[in-house]
């Protein structure tokens, strides 16, 4: 899928046997697409997930609409809200924000710390002086990643779609996907991430835009093939993986589970009592 879009000029895709180590940290990774792509100092840099998906509310909706608001020397930090799974068990061909409308509240406690913000930030200055949140305001550097302000939303969002079904992520998880190399407890990142408790607000007019955007990528030369073959092959290697007992039970195990609540607190307060009893 990548490799159309790439041939019909709507990306520069760069294999990842081609990064090797080169990729290993975000830096690594900006450092080789720079080389790779002939970026200037002047270009604007930005590290993400493949399931982090930048949503920007200024007008127009596009990077340069972005950038232009930011202004010499500074830095934007971008905080992720994290979609739960929302009861889907079965794979979805619809897209994601049409399926995954629950979310994390902005302001979020969990037993693991909240990842650092993403950085959008000229190539030229990795480490600027000045940093701002997703609402514009000043943030000091060293705490930019602790300050967590339900409005920080007002720019722009990345918005993470870490589980999507259950049966999505138990491929993902036996399919030897980069998602597991790192997800050493399944439950327990499941249970990390799955937040529905909220309905997070859709811009009609974005949606329909993405829409529009989605039917012409998908009208290009091999991508419905494309996507066919990749649907085949999840409905092919679901009944395989599910030979394993370990899959079978995380798979029971997830659909057990009700949504993951953010921890209150009240929560926090009596976590520290206990600790003292």
């Amino acid at each position: 899928m990548l490799s159309i879009l790439h041939d019909h000029g709507h990306i520069t895709h760069i294999p990842q046997d081609a990064y090797s180590d080169a990729s290993a940290t975000p830096q690594q990774a900006i450092a080789t697409a720079a080389k790779t792509l002939g970026l200037t100092e002047t270009d604007w840099v930005l590290c993400v997930d493949m399931d982090d998906f930048l949503v920007i509310h200024l007008d127009g909706g596009t990077l340069p609409d972005l950038t232009s608001q930011i202004p010499d020397g500074t830095g934007l930090c971008l905080s992720r809200r994290y979609f739960g799974n929302n009861g889907l068990v079965d794979p979805s061909p619809k897209p994601v924000f049409l399926t995954h409308l629950r979310g994390a509240p902005a302001i979020l406690n969990r037993p693991i710390p909240n990842r650092l913000p993403a950085h959008l930030h000229r190539l030229s200055d990795p480490t600027p002086a000045e940093w701002l949140d997703g609402s514009g305001r000043a943030l000091n550097f060293p705490k930019r990643a602790r300050v967590l302000n339900a409005d920080r939303f007002v720019w722009a969002q990345l918005n993470s779609y870490p589980l999507r079904s259950v049966c999505d992520f138990l491929i993902d998880l036996a399919a030897n996907a980069p998602k597991s190399q790192h997800i050493l407890d399944p439950l327990a990142f499941w249970i990390d991430h799955n937040f529905n408790f909220e309905t997070i607000e859709q811009n009609t007019d974005k949606t329909k835009q993405i829409q529009y955007h989605l039917d012409h990528l998908r009208s290009l030369p091999m991508m419905q093939d494309c996507e066919i073959n990749s649907r085949q092959w999840r409905q092919n290697i679901l009944p395989q993986i599910m030979q394993d007992d370990n899959i079978t039970n995380l798979a029971q195990r997830l659909m057990m589970l009700l949504p993951s609540q953010p921890l209150t607190g009240f929560h926090v307060q009596l976590i520290k009592r206990l600790k003292t009893l």
